[in-house]
């Protein structure tokens, strides 16, 4: 081959050469400009979520501190401290829970523009991005987790038929397939702001931003709770009366207990109280019965009824009992073996003030909740068929729940 021919090639390859670095340099531009895109997109995703997640969680402790339309320079105390590159964000409060079981959502957009560093070349100038997140808060882990739940398969589950109002901050559900699985009568105001699921059909109307019916059955969230230890009777057959006007139960195993304090006296509970029935008939269960002004109060309170039922029937009396807030029992205040079929009955008359701050599970009994004074629940309401009547306002708010969720977490 010829000096000349040799010189040619050469020639060809450093033009070929110079081509290669050009496009190699063209490509790492461009894979800068694309590296840098994905990292704006992950701060923008991680804005949007603290945003939401702060956003929810000041609303949870203080309504309408984060409104509708706030951007980090109008509410820096809610967005401006979770935006530290200082993206365009913002609020849609309140928005639609993706999630059915949630409420009190929130919607965060955060936006951005930036000047590419090498993609001028091509007569791209300016790029933009954009993220949303939406945050909530509501009962359970999986957020279908109700608080007001019928278990029998068959007929009315739940029946609301007070004439004041009954709302419930959670989920209402029953397990019945019938077309009246759960009963509204025509003068009741029942509303939920979470939702309403059932296996069957909703006689009545309910007022709740979403409403299921004829969907698969609700699971029993306590039917794994382990029950306590049935000991011998403390007391059997007893009327409970005291020489002092303030005195203390001591928590055991009691068959048959009729508690009654005396007009303007008190009774303190404390700890775990087993109940059977007595021999007697007049001594079903637990029964408390307080005279005029009476006060029977208690905290970190489990009543395990193994075979008996309890009964209230105050006569112008008050009930405050709260239920344990750490245990195998945090959150129950009543609970109803699942062989026992009796009745649970919270009734009252005259001006009786009930608040009963914890779960009542009655598996295979009925529950019924018919105070005339006011009552006040903040505890799940788990039972076979659920009654709840009367010219009592029953505002339930699920915060003495186990499964109530206390804190704001992101849902999309």
């Amino acid at each position: 081959m010829s000096r000349e021919a040799n010189q040619s090639e050469r020639g060809a390859v450093v033009i070929w050469f110079a081509m290669l670095i050009v496009l190699l340099l063209a490509l790492l531009s461009l894979a800068v400009d694309i590296g840098w895109l994905f990292v704006k997109r992950t701060q923008l995703q991680n804005a949007a979520d603290a945003a939401a997640l702060s956003c929810g969680s000041f609303n949870y402790r203080t309504p309408g501190s984060c409104q509708n339309g706030d951007t980090a320079s109008s509410n820096p105390t809610v967005i401006g401290s979770v935006n530290p590159d200082n993206f365009s964000i913002v609020t849609e409060v309140p928005t639609t829970c993706p999630t059915f079981g949630q409420n009190t959502c929130v919607k965060a957009s955060a936006t951005t523009t930036w000047t590419p560093f090498f993609l001028k070349a091509f007569d791209i100038n300016s790029l933009s991005l954009s993220a949303s997140s939406i945050a909530g808060t509501g009962p359970g882990s999986a957020n279908t987790i109700p608080c007001v739940l019928g278990l029998k398969s068959t007929g009315t589950n739940v029946s609301f038929s007070a004439s004041q109002s009954t709302s419930a901050n959670c989920l209402i559900a029953s397990n019945s397939t019938s077309a009246n699985s759960i009963y509204v009568r025509s003068n009741a105001s029942v509303s939920s702001t979470v939702g309403v699921i059932t296996s069957g059909g909703i006689d009545g109307i309910i007022t709740a931003p979403a409403i299921k019916t004829y969907r698969p059955a609700t699971t029993d969230p306590y039917a794994g709770l382990i029950a306590p230890t049935v000991g011998s009777c403390t007391l059997a057959n007893t009327d409970v009366t005291f020489n002092t006007c303030s005195a203390t139960l001591a928590s055991g195993t009691y068959c048959g207990l009729i508690i009654n304090p005396a007009n303007g006296c008190s009774l303190n509970l404390s700890g775990t109280y087993v109940i059977r029935k007595g021999v007697k008939s007049q001594y079903p269960g637990i029964t408390f019965s307080g005279g005029n002004s009476s006060n029977i109060r208690g905290t970190g309170v489990t009543i395990y009824g193994y075979d008996g039922a309890i009964t209230t029937s105050g006569n112008n009396g008050n009930i405050d009992l709260k239920s344990p807030i750490a245990g195998n029992l945090r959150g129950i205040l009543y609970w109803q073996r699942t062989g026992n079929t009796s009745t649970a009955n919270i009734s009252g008359s005259g001006g009786s003030t009930y608040e009963l701050s914890g779960t009542f599970y009655v598996p295979n009994g009925n529950l019924i909740l018919s105070p005339s004074g006011s009552a006040f629940t903040v505890g799940d309401l788990v039972a076979s068929t659920i009654t709840i009547s009367g010219s009592t306002m029953l505002a339930y708010t699920g915060q003495g729940s186990p499964l109530y969720r206390t804190h704001t977490t992101l849902l999309k």
